[in-house]
């Protein structure tokens, strides 16, 4: 019974490689098409920025403290009129 499970378990770990060196080949073969797609690989480099540059905003144009809130929400009392006058 034990060497049935073992032989169980080889079976599955060489099915699991086979499956990720294949995943490795596709994925090989769909680099070298992109490479050779001039305009893709451009488009990849300008979303990438486009990425970057709104992950770290934050860290490479930093708000400036002086200019504090546009609109004060905090103070804002819905319950008046408008004036019109």
């Amino acid at each position: 019974m034990a060497g049935s499970a073992y032989a169980a378990t080889n079976f599955f770990v060489k099915e699991a490689q086979s499956l990720k060196a294949d995943r490795l080949d596709e994925i090989k073969r769909v680099l070298f098409r992109l490479k050779r797609n001039k305009p893709a690989v451009i488009g990849f480099i300008i979303v990438g920025i486009i990425i970057f540059s709104a992950i770290f905003a934050e860290f490479i144009i930093p708000y400036p403290e002086h200019v504090g809130a546009y609109i004060d929400f905090e103070n804002m009392n819905n319950h008046q009129v408008p004036n019109t006058a």
